[in-house]
């Protein structure tokens, strides 16, 4: 053996350059998610209905395969999500009138994986998300002019809002085919979207939330999983009156719960 070969031979395995292997999850899943909106004055005109539509989830770990070192447990998410249905408005005589309407949600991170044990993973994760509701009405008004007691369409305004959030998510296995997942976090509103067909058709508006969800994952082999999650998502929106514009309200509370259930595919 010459000198190079046995010089080779002795460097320490871990110091050699090495491939991670990439794992990607994609979740394809039907969504019952229920949206609960309304100003802080009961007489305005809110949202509540329950919609059917599906999510589709992504993640991917790691982000980068080489060199070895702490970037393999750098990963990314994302989720898109939209539900259909209608928006009712009870007139009188018993009658009611309605409009397609769909809500959505668009967002993805940069996550890190932390072990806290042999069958645990606690990720913080860092991202950008956008949340929106339309309500497919030709002749948008202005919140003041939507009361409850009129017998008008529906006629709250769309919204559309960006805004980064801040969350943890845990994973904790249970056995060598069933494990719980737990994840949430903060939503600091980056922007919310103006028009006369959105909620702050009169004044603008600034966006803070939270959110919550969690559940089980079965395998069904090494790539094919049963996953399940209870959602919880809170929007609020605190108003102020621009130059020539004045209202009464000052805050609107957007809520969406339900449950998301489908499968999950894992790859490497």
């Amino acid at each position: 053996m010459s000198e190079d070969e046995e010089d080779e031979a002795a460097e320490p395995i871990e110091s050699q350059p090495s491939v991670i292997p990439r794992l990607i999850n994609v979740a394809l899943a039907p969504s019952l998610i229920r949206r609960s909106f309304a100003f802080n004055q009961a007489a305005l005109q809110g949202d509540a209905g329950v919609r059917l539509g599906y999510q589709l989830a992504l993640e991917s770990f790691p982000l980068v395969t080489r060199p070895n070192g702490w970037y393999r447990t750098i990963g990314v998410g994302a989720v898109y999500e939209k539900e259909y249905g209608d928006a009712t408005h009870n007139a009188t005589g018993g009658m009611f009138n309605g409009y397609p309407f769909n809500q959505s949600r668009l967002g993805f991170d940069v996550r890190f994986a932390i072990p806290a044990g042999e069958w645990v993973i606690v990720m913080p994760a860092i991202g950008y998300g956008r949340v929106g509701a339309d309500l497919q009405r030709s002749n948008p008004t202005t919140p003041t002019n939507c009361t409850a007691a009129s017998a008008m369409d529906p006629c709250f305004g769309d919204v559309n809002a960006s805004y980064l959030s801040v969350d943890v998510h845990i994973r904790m296995g249970l056995s060598p085919t069933l494990a719980l997942s737990l994840a949430g976090g903060y939503l600091q509103g980056l922007g919310v979207t103006k028009g006369m067909d959105q909620i702050t058709a009169e004044g603008n508006a600034s966006m803070k939330g939270f959110h919550v969800e969690g559940g089980p994952t079965l395998f069904l082999s090494d790539w094919v999983a049963l996953q399940a999650n209870a959602t919880f998502r809170r929007y609020g929106y605190a108003f102020t009156p621009t130059t020539g514009t004045s209202f009464t309200y000052r805050s609107a509370a957007d809520m969406y719960y339900g449950v998301i259930a489908g499968l999950a595919l894992f790859t490497k």
